[in-house]
């Protein structure tokens, strides 16, 4: 993984935050419409569900966010 110059882990596993918002808006532009918490469970290790989901709305498209325009579901 190529790291930022922010980056304190050097790309090895734990990954810093750096690196994980990184991974994360990465994987954003190469799937813009079809990310979801288990492709960032799959890429990113030991990653929780719930993180993966703070990180997936992290990264939606402004206009997706505004005016909540779009609405997360709780686990009931």
């Amino acid at each position: 993984m190529k790291t930022t110059p922010d980056c304190i882990c050097d790309g090895k596993a734990p990954w810093c935050s750096v690196c994980l918002v990184s991974v994360a808006f990465r994987m954003r532009n190469e799937h813009p419409d079809t990310l979801s918490v288990s492709m960032l469970k799959r890429r990113i290790p030991r990653l929780t569900g719930r993180e993966a989901a703070i990180l997936l709305e992290a990264t939606q498209r402004l206009p997706a966010r505004r005016n909540g325009g779009y609405v997360t579901r709780s686990p009931a």
